[in-house]
């Protein structure tokens, strides 16, 4: 049976909190661990020593990124089952490994989008910030000599990790999820958030596989991004 799961990096840069989250939708029965432990380990968020295994998407990740970005943490969680979930610190931290250059600001990042497989399903977006300003041309274009490092990330962001366990084979697909908008109690003017399909219900599990749109293709922008919610002070 298929399950859906989120995985979330956190990290500090310059003391501001950089979070980023994924959607996997994984299939299988592990012989040991969780789903969850699997996941993290497959994406490098099991680091040993403060550095992620190689051809992971953490080690990706931090080729891009100034040693002023540490990264501390994972969680990855399948939101409909209590039991399944995977709480990872990084102990030491893993920090970025770009040497080219003076550290940015946290407001600009490398921007990243999905393909679209479902109409009725937007996009993903991400971005990584803790950039070196030798990543950046003129005009805020991307240097060629890190466009194999960008499409290593594209790469590592896009495919189904297949995972041995044993006997046992597990397979995690990217997905993009549309998620319920719901009122937000006690706000006044109504405020509109989004959450899971009924957490640790089967029926809301149900519904959540079925407005899933996976497997999908991320693709980068050619030019840094602006992060208006990470300029200093203001933290995520």
């Amino acid at each position: 049976m298929a399950s859906v799961y989120e995985v979330t990096l956190s990290g500090f840069y310059f003391l501001q909190g950089f979070i980023n989250r994924w959607n996997y939708i994984g299939t299988g029965t592990p012989e040991t661990a969780t789903m969850a432990f699997h996941l993290n380990a497959a994406l490098g968020f099991h680091p040993t020593g403060g550095t992620p295994a190689s051809g992971t998407l953490l080690a990706a990740i931090i080729a891009v990124q100034s040693s002023s970005m540490e990264w501390s943490s994972a969680l990855c969680l399948n939101p409909y089952d209590p039991t399944d979930f995977d709480d990872a610190p990084f102990v030491p931290v893993v920090v970025g490994i770009d040497s080219g250059g003076t550290a940015a600001s946290p407001v600009l990042a490398l921007g990243f989008r999905t393909n679209r497989v479902r109409l009725d399903i937007g996009r993903g977006y991400k971005r990584f910030g803790g950039l070196t300003e030798g990543i950046m041309t003129t005009g805020g274009g991307i240097e060629a000599t890190f466009e194999a490092d960008i499409e290593e990330i594209v790469a590592r962001m896009s495919e189904t990790l297949v995972v041995t366990d044993g006997a046992a084979t597990l397979t995690f697909a990217p997905a993009v999820l549309q998620k319920e908008k719901y009122a937000v109690p006690d706000t006044d003017p109504v405020r509109y958030a989004y959450r899971y399909w009924r957490p640790l219900d089967e029926e809301g599990e149900a519904a959540q596989l079925a407005l899933a749109a996976s497997p999908v293709t991320w693709q980068a922008y050619q030019d840094v991004r602006s992060q208006v919610s990470r300029q200093y002070g203001r933290g995520i």
